[in-house]
């Protein structure tokens, strides 16, 4: 093996390494944009809570629970922005995995042989998603069941 094919894939693990690193900052980051909406569901709630001193506010309630709407429109969008950023991170990281295996000349094994995952993308967004409609649900109840 020359010296140059040696640096080339020194320089593909190190990108490989990178990648992965990168991919599971962006899993956490995913979880916590997730409480943060998941946290704003809950201020709102409070929020009318403490404004409607005077009784029911059913002007105030429809606003809040439009702000809960718009709010959980706004965690759909970025989500799937940042699943998108999560897909196209291990897709380089596997391209970059399949050029180490072409350069080194060690066959790659194939995944998906003998076990294919039910949900082989959306297992952590399913589990988002049953988590903010669960809050979003319990917010909107709550809101208008007192706001008349």
């Amino acid at each position: 093996m020359s010296h140059n094919l040696k640096e080339k894939i020194d320089v593909y693990k190190i990108r490989v390494e990178e990648l992965d690193r990168n991919y599971f900052s962006h899993r956490e980051l995913e979880w916590r944009i997730t409480l943060q909406f998941l946290s704003g569901y809950a201020a709102i709630g409070a929020g009318y809570y403490a404004l409607r001193k005077d009784g029911p506010n059913e002007f105030l309630g429809w606003w809040c629970i439009a702000i809960i709407g718009l709010l959980f429109i706004a965690y759909l969008f970025f989500g799937s922005l940042h699943r998108q950023r999560l897909r196209w991170t291990r897709e380089l990281k596997n391209d970059y995995l399949a050029k180490l295996h072409t350069l080194s000349g060690v066959p790659q094994e194939e995944a998906g042989k003998t076990y294919t995952p039910r949900f082989p993308h959306f297992y952590a967004f399913g589990t988002q998603i049953f988590v903010h409609i669960i809050a979003v649900i319990s917010a909107v109840a709550y809101i208008y069941k007192t706001m008349k």
